[in-house]
């Protein structure tokens, strides 16, 4: 059994939280950040050095740590945390893979058609594929869910606006009929109604 830290930022709580929980029931021994329970004005500089000193010292007491860089991201804290884990010598694990030789950033996924650009532009080397119509079809329901789950952590319009981006696409690559897609919406919420009362069904007794 290896004791494990688990690091990442705050803003991916959700998902150290899982990975948390993923690592334990494989029979590890979990070490894990503490969440804070008020917003971070409220804390004094004092009490934010002293939360970062406790895990550094769950670090010295792992045998590994597991980095949560969702989407490549890893923060200044995050990364001070890896150097401290090298320095003592410590397995360092990551939920994305990355080289850290030649600093590759592993992505594989989904993404907007400017993108690519935009990282040309910023003079970085990128690779890349061009999906064909199956694959294509199956990256979007991956993205769909992502960006679903993405939302309902955020609550972001922007997350929102990503979803509905996602389904336009899913739709014109399915050829699917927008007009009757909002035709079967009315009906059923003719015959069924919506979600304007804010009913939650508990149980029904035959």
């Amino acid at each position: 059994m290896k004791v494990i830290t688990v690091c990442g930022s705050l803003k991916f709580e959700q998902e150290m939280k899982y990975y948390a929980e993923k690592l334990e029931l494989e029979g590890n021994c979990v070490l894990s950040i503490i969440y804070p329970t008020k917003e971070k004005e409220k804390y004094t500089e004092e009490k934010i050095k002293e939360l970062g000193i406790g895990h550094l010292k769950r670090i010295e007491l792992s045998d590994a740590i597991f980095v949560v860089n969702k989407n490549g991201y890893i923060g200044n804290a995050v990364k001070r945390e890896i150097e401290y884990a090298k320095e003592c010598n410590k397995e360092i694990k990551y939920l994305e893979k990355i080289d850290e030789n030649n600093n590759i950033k592993c992505f594989n996924k989904l993404v907007r058609d400017k993108i690519v650009k935009i990282i040309e532009k910023r003079g970085e080397k990128i690779e890349y594929e061009i999906l064909n119509d199956e694959d294509f079809i199956k990256e979007l329901e991956k993205k769909l869910i992502k960006e679903v789950n993405e939302f309902i952590e955020n609550n972001s319009i922007e997350e929102l606006a990503d979803i509905f981006e996602v389904i336009y696409t899913i739709i014109k690559n399915k050829n699917y009929d927008i007009n009757e897609i909002e035709e079967i919406r009315i009906k059923k919420k003719e015959e069924r109604g919506g979600f304007v009362e804010k009913i939650y069904l508990k149980n029904v007794v035959k």
